[in-house]
């Protein structure tokens, strides 16, 4: 609905250059990750396929980061993302189900979890919307190896990372909803 009067390339374009500006990332960093909100994993490096090829490992890097860490761990770590203790067992349970087996089967599990744990329900959704999880790279390989023939070895050596990358881009989200959390519960 908003691609074909062009309003969507005009809201990732500002989006992109915004980034650019304020976080001093390249031209196809910033293009793919604006694109990552409206698109999926494999659609938003399609926007700068003509520069995978010529991109450097550390841009190419931050596209596949971004395409695992967007919308679309252990226990030590739930309770720093403020899940309760008496939780964190179940949502390093969910975490471990998104990050091997994928998210669907993770919010599954979710609803089943949901019982008055409102902190821990919104930190754990939170935590398990992004793609990173083992399915997710042959999704990304599948789709960006097509693209850039000739960057094959990269991007095999940089999928682990990019995940584990993408990983920490999800658990980060979740502790920012945990501290909105904080302050709209009158937390400390």
């Amino acid at each position: 609905m908003l691609y074909h009067p062009c309003v969507m390339q005009v809201i990732i374009g500002k989006i992109a250059f915004v980034m650019r500006v304020t976080l001093g990332t390249t031209a196809a960093e910033s293009l793919c990750a604006a694109g990552n909100i409206f698109e999926g994993q494999t659609e938003a490096p399609i926007m700068v396929r003509p520069f995978l090829a010529l991109v450097t490992r550390s841009e190419l890097h931050a596209v596949m980061i971004g395409r695992f860490g967007t919308i679309a761990g252990a226990i030590p770590l739930d309770c720093m993302m403020g899940v309760e203790w008496e939780e964190a067992g179940t949502v390093a349970e969910l975490l471990g189900v998104e990050t091997f087996l994928n998210e669907s089967l993770a919010y599954d599990k979710l609803s089943s979890f949901i019982d008055n744990r409102i902190r821990s329900e919104i930190i754990a959704t939170y935590a398990l919307c992004g793609f990173a999880n083992l399915g997710s790279v042959g999704i990304q390989l599948g789709g960006l190896c097509p693209m850039v023939p000739n960057r094959l070895g990269d991007l095999a050596q940089l999928a682990v990372t990019a995940l584990l990358g993408g990983i920490v881009t999800n658990l980060l989200t979740a502790c920012v909803a945990a501290e909105s959390t904080n302050r709209n519960m009158g937390g400390s």
